[in-house]
């Protein structure tokens, strides 16, 4: 029986529904004006190296920051073990090539401007 209501209640929830959807009757524009085409320019292509490298850079800082957290947290966690600290070891060099891959990938972008521009 509880099947039976769930099921009417639905559908007159759905046909309540589409009587308010099908009242409207408002006729579509026709006079929507067409946007323009764009055209790309060579500063426009220049620039997204720049563009892709600071996505890497973020990408790259905010899972640094996150594996700093981690670590300090297990570090903490650890209570002084000298297993678990050594065990902490690997994640330590992962945040310093991690703050190293952040940095370069920072500075990429002005290194290869500086060699097309010759500044």
């Amino acid at each position: 029986m509880k099947k039976i209501n769930y099921l009417l209640t639905g559908l007159a929830v759905v046909a309540l529904n589409m009587g308010v959807v099908l009242a409207q009757a408002i006729p579509p524009p026709t006079d929507i004006p067409s946007l323009p085409t764009r055209t790309w320019s060579l500063t426009d292509i220049y620039g997204w190296p720049t563009l892709i490298f600071n996505w890497f850079f973020w990408i790259i800082t905010i899972f640094t920051v996150w594996m700093i957290l981690r670590t300090a947290f297990d570090f903490v966690k650890s209570g002084g073990d000298t297993n678990k600290i050594k065990e902490l070891s690997p994640r330590a060099m992962n945040i310093v090539i991690g703050i190293a891959l952040a940095v370069l990938a920072r500075s990429i972008p002005s290194i290869i401007a500086a060699f097309i521009t010759g500044r």
